[in-house]
């Protein structure tokens, strides 16, 4: 049976975060949506130290360092693209993360209350490496693409398995 890991900041206390000098479509710029103008120029709105996962000030949103987005192409990890940002003050090269992979929407109780894990439809996902659930800002990955990032060595990177988070569900309406 298939793992798949959440990709998110691993939250280091004196992680940089960068914000953008412009208001824009922050589930669009996360998707890749077509025609969604995603932000180019940043800087760096708290924190100190700059590592290979960068958050945006936003919940979905970040960038990745040269060294990790020359890892994932050479690789040939699938459901991704990247476009070169500016970080005012930094010399270091970073990139927008964008998901392009797709699986169906993520399949909730009926009960509202607390569950373990998140579900979803196997047959919705479209086999990319990285892929975002419809209607929902998480990035899953493969266990493949863990093990590259993990043999890496990526800082500020967390990866869990999506069958241990805690999630709530609202119930049916």
């Amino acid at each position: 049976m298939e793992k798949f890991y959440t990709i998110n900041s691993s939250g280091k206390t004196d992680e940089v975060f960068i914000e953008s000098y412009f208001v824009y479509d922050e589930y669009g710029t996360h998707k890749a949506k077509v025609g969604v103008t995603a932000p180019t120029e940043f800087f760096k709105s708290e924190g100190k130290s700059l590592y290979d996962l960068v958050r945006f000030q936003d919940v979905s949103n970040f960038a990745i360092s040269e060294r990790l987005y020359s890892t994932l192409i050479e690789n040939n990890i699938t459901g991704w693209t990247a476009y070169k940002i500016n970080i005012a003050g930094v010399k270091q090269r970073y990139f927008a993360f964008q998901v392009t992979g797709r699986c169906g929407k993520i399949i909730y109780p009926k009960e509202s209350g607390f569950f373990l894990g998140y579900n979803f439809d196997l047959g919705s996902w479209d086999k990319s490496d990285i892929f975002s659930p419809e209607g929902n800002s998480s990035t899953f990955c493969t266990k493949r693409v863990r093990d590259i990032i993990l043999k890496g060595n990526f800082t500020n990177i967390e990866l869990r398995d999506i069958k241990n988070i805690e999630v709530y569900s609202l119930g049916e309406e």
